[in-house]
């Protein structure tokens, strides 16, 4: 019955990716597999990480991948994969840091190889965005005009990092990634999972997760719903703008990066790990770089039937306002999901880009727009979480209708006596 499950699934997700090839092209495995790789071959001999790495790359490959295993699920059509999005904006560090730590302190090979995969993927999409692809595409969190760029200069890097980093000949590029996986059935989900409920509070089904590598393996090897792009087109277009230059650049920064990382890690120095990453941004030294809003939509009901439900199809916004009178907000909308609904518990990950500190902040509000002549618009808001830099700066229970007769609600804060990690990032 699993296998069959397994099976239905893969084959519902080949389908919609057919449909829709371009959502596949922000995950690279050729590139993250070469920085995994190089990697290994740098860490420090009689490293037990470097063992664990050489003794199972296959595996390490897979944590390579692991953050943007999620992108494959049939929603990310619609540009939704919450799962995704969680590994790539919020507690990327503490989580990093959990699967790491706790896979050296079992000293268990796999669970290592895995651990150390996943934070050079870590790494690796840190300076990527940051130095080759934000630059010129611009925030993919932020702009959507730059996406399609986006894309654009990760595919062309897959074939030549695959060459020019990894040392593979260029016939190799599309007959011989898939080779470097091993089977899915020796990735360790089961701990995997324990760390992902440790640090989020719930996780996704094994099956679930085994169903988005399948798909991937069989992408790989198929070419359906991956377009691989030959060396000499990639380079080709990585000949223009400052590209290469910036794409090597991006790759030798990971590099070392993770590099150090993974070597003070092994002699119990996890300081370097920190939840003010943000992968799609790459270095953000604002006092806030991670700014993380749930909220919570209640079950209540009114009216004179007792019939209106709780959630809304108005716009939301997420607001804060400065001592000094200044105010930033945010659009809360997430592409290819009803927001809003009852009951929903929502993430967003918001972008700051301003040197706001926390300890400026004085009020925070929700403020809710009236769309469709205000049909189905009130809204019960039961609970409001703010995050920053990892951290709960603010949870309240707001248990509120906000309608056209009260659409803004607002709380006064102070963060100053909060240690919110606002230091820059070495």
């Amino acid at each position: 019955m699993k296998i069959r499950k397994i099976f239905t699934s893969c084959l519902a997700l080949v389908l919609l990716l057919m449909l829709c090839p371009k959502n596949v092209l922000a995950y690279q495995p050729a590139s993250h597999y070469v920085l995994m790789q190089e990697t290994m071959k740098s860490l420090p001999e009689g490293s037990l990480i470097k063992s664990a790495m050489e003794k199972y790359p296959d595996i390490a490959a897979w944590g390579a991948n692991g953050p943007d295993l999620p992108l494959i699920q049939p929603r990310q059509v619609l540009g939704y994969s919450p799962w995704s999005d969680r590994f790539h904006y919020f507690k990327i560090g503490s989580f990093a840091k959990n699967l790491l730590q706790d896979a050296l302190a079992a000293k268990d090979m796999k669970r290592i190889s895995f651990a150390a995969g996943w934070l050079t993927h870590v790494c690796g999409d840190y300076a990527c965005h940051g130095i080759f692809v934000n630059p010129e595409s611009g925030l993919y969190l932020i702009d959507p005009s730059g996406r399609d760029l986006h894309m654009s200069l990760e595919s062309a890097a897959d074939p030549y990092l695959w060459v020019n980093k990894g040392g593979f000949d260029s016939s190799d590029y599309s007959d011989g990634i898939s080779d470097c996986f091993a089977e899915v059935t020796d990735i360790p989900f089961d701990t995997f999972n324990t760390s992902v409920q440790n640090i989020y509070g719930s996780c996704p089904s094994t099956l679930e997760e085994k169903s988005w590598c399948y798909t991937l393996m069989t992408g790989l090897k198929t070419g359906v719903g991956y377009k691989y792009q030959t060396y000499e087109e990639a380079n080709d277009f990585l000949s223009e703008n400052n590209r290469r230059e910036r794409l090597e650049n991006s790759f030798d920064s990971a590099h070392a990066h993770v590099v150090k990382l993974l070597t003070e890690a092994e002699q119990g120095d996890y300081s370097g790990f920190t939840d003010r990453w943000n992968i799609d941004v790459g270095l953000d030294n604002n006092p806030i770089s991670s700014l993380t809003v749930t909220v919570h939509t209640g079950n209540e009901k009114r009216g004179l039937l007792h019939s209106e439900w709780a959630g809304t199809d108005d716009d939301v916004y997420f607001g804060i306002e400065t001592k000094d009178g200044e105010t930033k907000e945010w659009l809360l909308d997430k592409e290819g999901y009803n927001d809003f609904e009852v009951d929903d518990i929502d993430e967003y990950y918001l972008y700051n880009g301003t040197d706001i500190h926390p300890d400026d902040i004085s009020n925070i509000y929700i403020k809710k727009i009236t769309k469709h002549g205000g049909i189905g618009g009130d809204w019960y808001l039961e609970n409001l979480d703010v995050n920053i830099n990892g951290h709960s700066a603010y949870n309240s229970d707001i248990k509120s209708w906000i309608d056209e007769d009260n659409s803004t609600w607002k709380d006064s804060v102070d963060f100053s006596n909060m240690d919110l990690d606002t230091e820059p990032i070495e």
